[in-house]
């Protein structure tokens, strides 16, 4: 049976920035997954996937400043625990953090002004179909993450 996946954010503007981020916070079931763009006209390239391990710690008592009351504050950790190009494989358990880092490329060198959709589809072997309209604004686009 699928598992239905959340991520954020839902649409990403590239029109202050040739960088965007989609993040799954928490895996919902372990998959082995794939990202590729497949729409988009070539302005968008998958740059990478990094799969992480969160975990929260508490802060170590000497980082804490003088006088300090109470319980000692916690804070979260991510540690790399795997990383593919999109095209390979990569494996992740129920739990974990994913990134998909996706860079906006210019044509001919010169950055790309008007609208170009695009989308991002992320593919894990044991995940749902997420779908949403894209919306077409100047450099935007949607991020997809679906069973393969």
């Amino acid at each position: 049976m699928a598992v239905a996946v959340s991520y954020q954010p839902q649409i990403l503007d590239f029109t202050t920035a040739s960088i965007g981020l989609v993040q799954i916070s928490h895996a919902p079931a372990d998959a082995v997954l794939v990202a590729s763009i497949v729409a988009g006209n070539g302005a968008y390239k998958v740059d990478s996937v990094v799969v992480y391990d969160v975990t929260i710690e508490v802060v170590d008592p000497g980082d804490l400043p003088p006088g300090h009351k109470g319980p000692p504050p916690k804070h979260t950790v991510y540690t790399e625990v795997g990383r593919s190009d999109g095209s390979t494989p990569l494996f992740v358990a129920a739990g974990q953090f994913i990134e998909a880092r996706v860079l906006s490329l210019p044509f001919n060198g010169v950055p790309i002004t008007d609208t170009v959709a695009g989308l991002l589809l992320i593919q894990g072997d044991t995940w749902n179909p997420k779908r949403s309209a894209p919306e077409r604004t100047a450099r935007s686009w949607l991020p997809k993450a679906t069973s393969a």
